[in-house]
């Protein structure tokens, strides 16, 4: 019976996956914005310059759609395939964008995801849905790239924070797990 419902179900997985769009990835933009429809302003563009002279690198890809793919794949695919993040220190960022489909993610490095967590990223896009709803897109990402360049500026502290925590986690666990033994 088990077979019989793998064969089954591994056509369709086959399927699934040869179906589903592939969006392609263009090259990386010299200025790290790829907006081939002009949705952003140029002081979006100089902002993101002005950032990447710092430790962390950041990207921009806006469209207008995802062609039926998740903004969290799409996501990951730009940001590997542009490398987004200097090699000595491997902090990036790429905001991700997809105007029609009405999403948007930050997708981090390994390095930048130690002070800007997921918590904080979903906090920032929180404070731009306003802007993109009014579609004023370019006060959006720049309320994103404000909130990201303050947390950058913390990152020390808020890295520290973390691990504090972690540490506090794992000695809470540790007691638990010696409780549960006696």
């Amino acid at each position: 019976m088990k077979k019989l419902i793998l064969l089954l179900i591994a056509p369709l997985l086959f399927f699934m996956s040869v179906v589903s769009a592939d969006v392609t990835v263009p090259e990386r933009p010299s200025n790290g914005v790829y907006d081939p429809l002009g949705y952003l302003s140029s002081v979006v563009a100089d902002t993101v310059a002005d950032m990447n002279s710092s430790e962390t690198q950041v990207g921009i890809y806006i469209v207008d759609t995802l062609e039926g793919e998740h903004i969290e794949s799409v996501a990951n695919k730009v940001a590997r395939s542009w490398k987004i993040g200097k090699s000595d220190t491997n902090s990036g960022i790429l905001i991700a964008i997809a105007i029609k489909d009405r999403k948007f993610r930050i997708e981090t490095s390994n390095e930048a995801s130690t002070w800007l967590t997921d918590s904080r990223a979903r906090e920032l896009l929180d404070e731009a849905k306003y802007y993109m709803k009014e579609e004023n897109y370019s006060e959006g990402v720049s309320s994103i790239l404000t909130g990201i360049s303050n947390l950058e500026s913390k990152k020390d502290d808020i890295v520290q924070e973390n691990e504090e925590r972690q540490a506090k986690l794992d000695k809470s666990r540790e007691d638990m797990a010696r409780n549960t033994k006696r």
